[in-house]
């Protein structure tokens, strides 16, 4: 779902930023800025039917009051790159976005690569991506191993030209940013935003 929020009370948002929303209850759920323009910023999220964001976003209508906090650390992709590999799990939709969107604002042809861990073939989220800097977008399984996703990006553009940006649930977050470092990419190059673990309920 992409949501567009208006009227900040002088927040002036960035692609990347982290925000965290006030879904009902007084529960809170942390979305990527995927787009900041005009004193709007976009979000996207999905809606599962399982979580406690599920009902706050099928209430929303334009002029629906939203609240929140942040911004917290931004999640952006390293500068210099040659090419950008962002993995992750639905959580990881609006950040390839941010990131696509932000290096195309740099004025920078560096291509943004996306693998979504997904069971379902979220067609609608690759449209959008796909449209927005990041034409190369796979859906993959929620256990897939991505060692070789990230092989091919240091054997396409370089252990110093690669950088990693991994998103999602912290367990499947880790094996990646290892990968990563065991294939030469520097710590600097590879950035990780966990949002959310099994075991915790709320803001990680």
């Amino acid at each position: 779902m992409h949501v567009v929020l208006t009227g900040l009370d002088g927040y002036v948002a960035s692609p990347g930023d982290t925000v965290a929303v006030d879904v009902g209850g007084s529960v809170m759920r942390r979305y990527t800025v995927a787009g900041a323009h005009a004193g709007a910023l976009e979000i996207v999220a999905m809606l599962t039917g399982l979580g406690p964001a599920t009902p706050w976003l099928q209430s929303l209508v334009p002029g629906a009051t939203v609240r929140g906090q942040g911004p917290e650390r931004p999640v952006t992709a390293p500068v210099g790159a040659r090419g950008v590999l962002v993995v992750g799990d639905e959580t990881a939709i609006g950040t390839a976005l941010s990131v696509a969107r932000s290096v195309a604002a740099q004025g920078a042809r560096v291509p943004v690569r996306a693998v979504i861990r997904s069971s379902s073939p979220l067609p609608q989220a690759c449209a959008l991506l796909e449209s927005n800097g990041c034409p190369h977008t796979t859906v993959a399984s929620p256990d897939a191993v991505h060692d070789g996703d990230v092989a091919a990006a240091v054997a396409e553009w370089g252990a110093d030209g690669a950088a990693v940006v991994v998103v999602g649930e912290q367990s499947t977050n880790h094996p990646v940013r290892t990968a990563a470092l065991a294939l030469g990419i520097a710590r600097d190059r590879v950035a990780t935003r966990t949002f959310w673990r099994p075991d915790r309920a709320g803001l990680e």
